[in-house]
C-alpha cells in the first residue's frame, strides 16, 4: 500500500481515516477513501488488467475540462499486483436510487441522462486517445452478415462510447449529474451503438419486477430518448445495432459457472427473441 499512500500525501490527503468497499463485482472494486483533507474514490481492477486500467485513466483524463462531469483520476497505481486507480469522489447517488426516492421525477431524470449521453457523443477525440481505444466492432465475434451490415450502416466520423450508460452508473444530486462512473467498457464508434446498449439494459438487463416499477421504468425511458433526441436528433437506421447490443448482453451477462448474476433461462430466451426480431428487421 505504498503506493496508494506516496498518491494521497502528493494530493495532500493528510491521514487516511477509513476505507469502505461501495461497489464489488466481477469487473472490478470500488472504495471510499476517508481522508483528513477530503474523500477519493479507489477503483482496483482483476489480476493482469493493467491495460483497461490504462485505457480507463485515459479516458476520465481526457474528460477533465468537458460537460461530462467523469471522476478526476489523480493516480494509475499498482496495489498488490493489481492495477488501481486513485480518483475524486463523485458527489450525489446513483440515479436509480434517485429514481426510487422520487419516481414523480422519472421523465426529469431520464432526460439528463439521455442529454448527458448525447454530449459525449458529441466531444472531439484527440488523435492520443483514438490511439489508445479500440474500435467498438470487436467488442465481441459477430458473424459476418452482421459485421457486414454494421460496417456498411457505421457514421464516418467516431465518437468516444461508454456502452454501459444506466442508472447505476449516472450520479445525481437530484437536479443535476454529477458524474458518470465506469468507463471500463469504453470504445470507438458509431453513436447508436452505445445508444442500443443503453435501450437493452432498460429493457432487458432486469428480473422480475412489479408492474409500477416496470411503468417507472418505461417513463425514465421516455425521458431519455427525448433528452437526447432534443441534441443530436432522432437516430436512423436501427435494427442492426439493436440486434447487435442483444448479443452484447448476453455476452457480458450469459450463463457462464464463475456468474453469480448471471441471466435467469427465462431473461436469456427474451435477449434471444429480441436479437432474432432485430436481425429480422435488419433484413438477416
Amino acid at each position: 500500500m505504498a503506493q496508494l499512500r506516496e498518491a494521497l500525501r502528493r494530493l495532500g490527503a493528510g491521514e487516511l481515516r477509513r476505507a469502505s468497499l461501495v461497489r464489488g463485482g466481477r469487473h472490478t472494486q470500488v472504495l471510499r477513501l476517508e481522508c483528513e483533507g477530503g474523500t477519493y474514490g479507489l477503483r482496483v481492477f482483476p489480476p493482469r488488467q493493467e491495460e483497461l486500467a490504462r485505457r480507463e485513466y485515459l479516458v476520465m483524463r481526457h474528460l477533465q475540462g468537458t460537460r461530462i462531469p467523469a471522476p478526476e483520476p489523480h493516480a494509475l497505481l499498482t496495489l498488490e499486483g493489481r492495477a488501481a486507480i486513485l480518483m475524486s469522489w463523485c458527489p450525489g447517488r446513483p440515479m436509480a436510487t434517485e429514481l426510487m426516492r422520487r419516481p414523480w421525477r422519472a421523465c426529469h431524470l431520464g432526460a439528463s441522462m439521455g442529454r448527458l449521453q448525447a454530449e459525449l457523443h458529441s466531444l472531439d477525440v484527440p488523435p492520443e486517445l483514438r490511439s489508445a481505444l479500440p474500435s467498438w466492432l470487436e467488442a465481441i465475434p459477430l458473424d459476418p452478415e452482421l459485421r457486414c451490415l454494421l460496417e456498411r450502416a457505421s457514421l464516418g466520423r467516431e465518437s468516444l462510447l461508454h456502452l454501459d450508460v444506466h442508472p447505476f452508473n449516472v450520479m445525481t444530486d437530484g437536479e443535476r449529474v454529477t458524474g458518470l462512473l465506469d468507463w471500463a467498457n469504453a470504445r470507438l464508434g458509431d453513436p447508436r451503438a452505445d445508444w442500443a446498449r443503453t435501450l437493452s439494459i432498460l429493457r432487458l438487463d432486469v428480473g422480475p419486477r412489479p408492474w409500477i416499477v416496470v411503468a417507472l421504468v418505461r417513463l425514465f425511458e421516455l425521458g431519455w430518448r427525448w433528452g437526447y433526441r432534443s441534441r443530436r436528433g432522432r437516430l436512423a437506421h436501427m435494427p442492426a445495432f439493436l440486434a447487435w447490443a442483444g448479443e452484447l448482453l448476453l455476452r457480458d451477462r450469459g450463463p457462464r459457472p464463475d456468474r453469480q448474476d448471471s441471466l435467469s433461462p427465462a431473461q436469456v430466451a427474451r435477449v434471444r427473441r429480441w436479437i432474432s426480431t432485430w436481425r429480422r428487421r435488419a433484413g438477416l
